[in-house]
This record gives C-alpha cells, sequence and structure tokens, in this order.
C-alpha cells in the first residue's frame, strides 16, 4: 500500500468503524468530531479532527473548551493526506500551510471518510469540463434566491471603480444577483443589458489589465502586456489601494459567475496567472508555477538546471526582499531558521517549492484573501474544487472565439517533418472551440489571444520537432510560445498523443 491517499486501493475499516463512517458521510457541517493529537518538536497537544464535504478541519482547545487554534485544509485532490507507516501517524499537506503532523486511534476512519467526499465531489459532476460547468452552474443558482428584480446603480466613467464601489457598499447577497440596471453619469444611454455589460467590462478593465505597475494586478514582467497578471503587494501599489479593492474585485468576478450560470453571459476580461488561479481552486503551489507566470526569472531556471555547487552561490532558505524605497533588501525565511539552512543539490527543489509558495501566494496573502472574500460571498468556495486552474479560466474568461486559420497563417514551423505538421494540421482542425482553447493554453499559457489574433501573439506561436518518437508526449516551452512535436509512426497515435497533452494540460510544461 502506498502511503498517499491518492493510490491508497483499499482502506479496511471494521464494521464499527463503518457505521461511524455511514453517519458522518452523512453530515454536511463540521458535527462529529475525531480525537488525535498534533505533533510538533516530538510535543503532543489534544486536539479534534472534523471532516465536511468540503473542508478538513483541526482545532484545538484551552481548558475552557474555547477553540485556541485551528487548522483548515480544503477537500481536493491537491490535498495530501500521507499515511506514515508508524500506526495512527498521519500529515495533511496542502501545499500552503505548513504540514500538520496529527496520531489518532481513528487515522483509517478519517483517511475513508476523507476520500469519500473528495471522489463523491467528482463522481457528481462527472469529468468532462461541460459537466463541471453545468453542474457549478446549477449548484450556483440552488444556493442563491435568484431575485432578479431591477437594482438602479448610477457610476462616474472617469472612476468607474471608485463610484461602484461606494454605491454597491451596502448591498447585500441577494442585491448582487439581482438584476443591475446601470446609468453612467451624465450620459443618456438607457440599460437593456448592454450598459451592464459595459460597466463589467469598464471595471475588469480598470482592475485586471496590468497596465499600471502601481495598480491592482500586473505582470512580473514590466512593459509586457502579454503576460499574465497576479496580485499585486501593497509596497508595489504605494498604498494607493488598500484591500477593500480586493475584496471588491472578487464580487465583480463572483456577480459575472452567477450572471453567467442565470443565462446572461458576462466574461471576466483577464488574463490571470496559473498560480492565482490554484489558489481560488485551493492546489498547491510548486516551482512549475514559475514557467507561466514568471518565465523571465533566470534565477529558478539556472538552479534547477545546474548543479549547486556549480553556481558558485551561496544559498539559503531565504528570500531578499525589496520595499522599493531602499537598497538594503528585508531577508525573509521561507522555513523555519531558513538562514541556517544551506540549499543543496538534494533540497533545491524543496527550495524553488518553498520559494513559489512564498513569492506566488504568501506575498500576497491578504490580498488573496481579501479577493476570495468578495468572490465567495457570492460564489461558494466549495465548488471550484472540481476544476483545474486551466478550466476555471475557462469558466469565467469564456471561450473567446479562435481561428484555426488565423492560427495556421501565423504559426511559425521550425524542423517538423512534412508529414507530421500535416497530421498537426488535420488534428487541429477536429478540434472544438473548447479544445482549441485547450491548445492554446498549453502552448502559450493562457486561453486569449490579442485582439488582433495571432498575428499580434508575441513572441510567434512556434511548432517544433521535440526529437523524440513514438508514444512520447508533446510539450511546451510558454515562455516562448513553442509546441515541441514527437515523431510519430501513423496518424493515430500522433493525435492520441497530441489529446492527451492537450487534455493534461500543465504535466506537459517545461522550463524554458
Amino acid at each position: 500500500m502506498d502511503k498517499t491517499l491518492k493510490t491508497i486501493n483499499a482502506i479496511v475499516l471494521t464494521d464499527k468503524d463503518t457505521k461511524r463512517m455511514e453517519k458522518n458521510r452523512k453530515v454536511l457541517v463540521f458535527q462529529i468530531g475525531y480525537h488525535c493529537k498534533k505533533i510538533k518538536d516530538k510535543k503532543k497537544k489534544d486536539a479534534r479532527c472534523f471532516i465536511s464535504p468540503t473542508m478538513l478541519q483541526v482545532r484545538r482547545y484551552n481548558f475552557f473548551g474555547i477553540t485556541i487554534k485551528k487548522y483548515t485544509f480544503k477537500v481536493c485532490r491537491s490535498t495530501q493526506f500521507i499515511m506514515d507507516s508508524s500506526p495512527e501517524i498521519f500529515t495533511i499537506d496542502d501545499g500552503i500551510i505548513p504540514p500538520l503532523k496529527l496520531t489518532s486511534p481513528d487515522r483509517e476512519l478519517i483517511a475513508a471518510v476523507y476520500h469519500y467526499f473528495m471522489e463523491k465531489k467528482f463522481d457528481e459532476c462527472g469529468f468532462s469540463f461541460q459537466d463541471k460547468r453545468a453542474y457549478f452552474q446549477s449548484k450556483l443558482t440552488t444556493n442563491n434566491n435568484n431575485d432578479r428584480s431591477r437594482i438602479d446603480i448610477n457610476v462616474a466613467r472617469s472612476q468607474v471603480v471608485e463610484s461602484a464601489m461606494e454605491a454597491t457598499k451596502n448591498f447585500s447577497k441577494n442585491d448582487w444577483g439581482k438584476n443591475f440596471f446601470v446609468k453612467f453619469d451624465e450620459e443618456e444611454g438607457i440599460d437593456c443589458n448592454g450598459v451592464s455589460r459595459e460597466f463589467i467590462n469598464c471595471l475588469c478593465d480598470a482592475i485586471f489589465s496590468g497596465r499600471r505597475p502601481d495598480g491592482l494586478f500586473r505582470a512580473f514582467k514590466e512593459d509586457d502586456m502579454q503576460s499574465l497578471v497576479h496580485p499585486t503587494t501593497d509596497k508595489e501599489r504605494n498604498g494607493l489601494y488598500d484591500l477593500r479593492y480586493y475584496h471588491f474585485a472578487g464580487l465583480i468576478v463572483g456577480k459575472c459567475l452567477y450572471e453567467t450560470a442565470m443565462g446572461n453571459t458576462l466574461l471576466v476580461r483577464a488574463k490571470f496567472t496559473r498560480s492565482f488561479l490554484a489558489q481560488i481552486i485551493g492546489l498547491r503551489l510548486t516551482w512549475k508555477y514559475f514557467e507561466t507566470d514568471d518565465p523571465h526569472n533566470g534565477k529558478v531556471r539556472y538552479i534547477k538546471e545546474c548543479s549547486i555547487s556549480d553556481l558558485g552561490m551561496d544559498l539559503t532558505f531565504t528570500e531578499e526582499e525589496y520595499d522599493g524605497s531602499s537598497k538594503n533588501p528585508r531577508l525573509v525565511e521561507l522555513v523555519p531558521n531558513g538562514t541556517k539552512k544551506p540549499v543543496t543539490e538534494s533540497n533545491k527543489m524543496y527550495y524553488l517549492n518553498k520559494l513559489a509558495q512564498y513569492r506566488l501566494c504568501s506575498r500576497v496573502s491578504k490580498e488573496i484573501d481579501e479577493f476570495m472574500k468578495g468572490l465567495n460571498f457570492i460564489v461558494p468556495a466549495e465548488l471550484f474544487g472540481i476544476f483545474d486552474e486551466n478550466e476555471l479560466e475557462l469558466l469565467m474568461c469564456g471561450l473567446q472565439e479562435l481561428s484555426v486559420q488565423d492560427l495556421r497563417s501565423n504559426a511559425v514551423v521550425r524542423g517538423v517533418s512534412g508529414q507530421t505538421i500535416e497530421w498537426f494540421w488535420t488534428s487541429v482542425n477536429q478540434l472544438s472551440q473548447e479544445e482549441l482553447a485547450r491548445l492554446v493554453q498549453f502552448v502559450t499559457g493562457s486561453s486569449q489571444v490579442p485582439i488582433g489574433g495571432f498575428a499580434e501573439l508575441q513572441p510567434n506561436f512556434t511548432i517544433l520537432c521535440s526529437g523524440e518518437s513514438g508514444n512520447r508526449l508533446p510539450y511546451a516551452h510558454t515562455c516562448f510560445n513553442h509546441l515541441c512535436l514527437p515523431e510519430c509512426e501513423s496518424y493515430e497515435q500522433f493525435n492520441n498523443v497530441l489529446m492527451t497533452a492537450i487534455r493534461e494540460g500543465a504535466e506537459g510544461l517545461l522550463m524554458a
């Protein structure tokens, strides 16, 4: 039996524990707790473990029975439930908060209940994107009152974000579900959905465009308007926007998702980083997210590809943080006592994972938390767990109309045999719009292309030979927009590996 729950074939329960599991699986909130002990530095402290269909929570109490500490994990495939070889000991690790080591006589029962809820979530909604989207929209509309009466909003185009925040500051959840009737100050337009749609587009442009280096979202590389955008730190914003703006940004995304579920399609005009989308879902962040989010980060590439001894760098588990006003950096420890923990060849991937978790998550945790509070005010957090980050982009931002002819006219082909490129275009011509979007996602990191189409995509969409053959999967260098294709023995074999790569998405990414 493998140590991780993801690959456990069977969990053996006694008749008594089977009855206890049956009782727990019918409970939708934290009502049934299992006694456990939290292990840290060889010390054990009493706690209780609760499991619902969406969350696993460990709570510690004081003498009076008041909760003094709690640790919450999403029930999803990225939360690892690690069974220790020693009896009763297990670890819960979601890659976001530090791993939690526990011991409990009910370990197998806790694992069985967790596994049941995780699998049930996916069984109910199906596995295709269309099935997941239909399930999501059905649950979202069921969870709301669906009061579609009219609610008036007056905003100023010159200060659309600030005026919209003021106009909606007292809105209840029911108000956010109503039909917005928008009027721009000193403009004569009558809203028959057109003005409200323009209102949402103006908000998305102001919040998510990434044009301002001191804005709410920006690309990691300045002056790159085709890069994906990520929340900015307070220091990068120079105090211009407080956390209320992120809460409002989450509300706007939630409003778009709800309106689309109700049949009034409103798409979020944004190109978010994969790591930001992953955090909405609750996925673990690893060094691989640098590939799409911050591809120009040479330090990550050198550490991954080179031997630590050859780099000539005395690295420790720390990160230098500049505040913009001083040339003297602040040293941030990535792990406890990180200044005393050297980076070696054997632990360098662990170091890169911790670096990704700090740069892409911890630095902007307050901003992301506020965004999530706004988003979850309208859309329950558990509904996002059925998607991967690529599917979430399609759900939020929609399927941009993509043209195979436009792609073919502007793609650059280098070193690929005539037979392989013929098979490639034959396969691509048979793709649905969703599958074509997934192909563009796979190669460029985003399903969306510039307004001018593939002709304006920089760097060019480039098709190369991978130098491999047979059943080897195609892979992509997203920072260069390169697609590397293997040489196959038949069209059927080629089409199979291409479709597998498109569907698996991130598994084909390589650091460039």
